[in-house]
């Protein structure tokens, strides 16, 4: 078969096969795994988009099998096409192409630009380790020389003391509340003993005449007899938006404070209301009770003490308003009952 012979080309012959076949370009794409761009290029007969003679080859042969054709009929067509190159005895220019008529254009990845940049990558990763390990050897020397005693935190979270101030700001920067490190579960006597506190005048109230804040702890009788294993108490030297939010519970409970110009009921001995304000001689005193955690939210916090199962806390390093978890699983020694 010539190209004379039918005076076809290769690309109109699988252009008509595949309307023949009611196929769309799309089809025979999915079909051959040949970019739909490629096979209207040899529809058009502009083999020279495609980069080389090999591929125009197996392209053809791919699309004359996808069309029903036979491929080598379509590779001699093919052949005879980029062959026509000179008159035929007429007079008539060729169908076909000269070669050197042809700008090929060849399509692939820029390589060169992609080993430097691959080199530039490796480069910056290798200096980043380097920094990385220089880092990591100075932490490593200062906790050999001086800091000894925080690699054993045995003693201090049994005295009850707070972890370092490296672990508290990573708490604020993922935005979690921060749970307190606390100390053993405290044995406290089966009776309520008032706290030894200084009277200051310079601290709340500064009236003698009202009572101390005693201790909260497991032993503490609420009003009706109730008790908790977990006791959060907490004194301020003035009235606060404070809440807390218990166990299972899904909201805040604000403390309850008396009005403007109303007299707080001075601390009773016993049945305590939970969040109940009363006065005491630092100022105000509000008792919680939980059966695993609590979550304290703190209106101010200049001026304020909170103490968990009798472990005073530092709240200082707090802002106004952020949220607190007090966890039972976070205590030396518990059972997390």
């Amino acid at each position: 078969m010539t190209i004379s012979e039918n005076n076809i080309t290769p690309g109109e012959m699988l252009a008509a096969a595949r309307d023949k076949a009611s196929l769309s370009l799309e089809q025979v794409a999915e079909s051959t795994r040949i970019a739909v761009n490629m096979l209207r290029a040899i529809e058009l007969d502009e083999y020279h988009k495609i980069s080389g003679e090999l591929y125009v080859k197996s392209f053809l042969r791919s699309y004359a099998q996808a069309v029903a054709l036979e491929p080598e009929d379509l590779i001699e067509l093919y052949m005879a096409y980029i062959g026509a190159s000179s008159p035929d005895v007429s007079g008539n220019q060729p169908t076909g192409w000269e070669e050197q008529d042809v700008k090929i254009t060849k399509v692939g990845l820029p390589w060169g630009r992609i080993l430097i940049f691959s080199l530039v990558v490796v480069a910056g990763v290798v200096l980043f380790l380097l920094l990385k390990g220089d880092n990591t050897a100075e932490e490593s020397n200062d906790n050999l020389t001086g800091n000894t005693a925080e690699a054993s935190p045995s003693n201090e979270e049994s005295a009850g003391v707070l972890p370092d101030s490296s672990s508290l700001e990573k708490s604020k920067a993922t935005g979690q509340p921060d749970t307190l490190s606390l100390g053993s579960l405290m044995d406290a006597p089966a009776k309520v003993v008032a706290e030894e506190i200084p009277d200051d005048p310079s601290r709340g109230t500064g009236k003698t005449d009202l009572p101390r804040a005693f201790e909260g702890n497991p032993h503490m009788s609420f009003q009706g007899g109730q008790h908790w294993s977990y006791v959060v108490r907490l004194i301020s030297e003035k009235p606060g938006g404070f809440a807390i939010k218990r166990d299972a519970e899904a909201n805040f409970s604000s403390a309850n404070f008396p009005g403007a110009g109303v007299q707080a009921k001075p601390l009773p001995s016993e049945n305590v209301v939970a969040g109940q304000a009363y006065a005491v001689r630092r100022g105000f005193v509000v008792y919680w009770g939980a059966n695993d955690h609590l979550s304290l939210r703190l209106g101010h916090v200049k001026g304020v003490e909170v103490s968990f199962n009798g472990q005073v806390q530092d709240v200082t390093r707090f802002n106004d308003g952020e949220e607190i978890l007090l966890d039972s699983s976070r205590l030396s020694g518990s059972s997390g009952n």
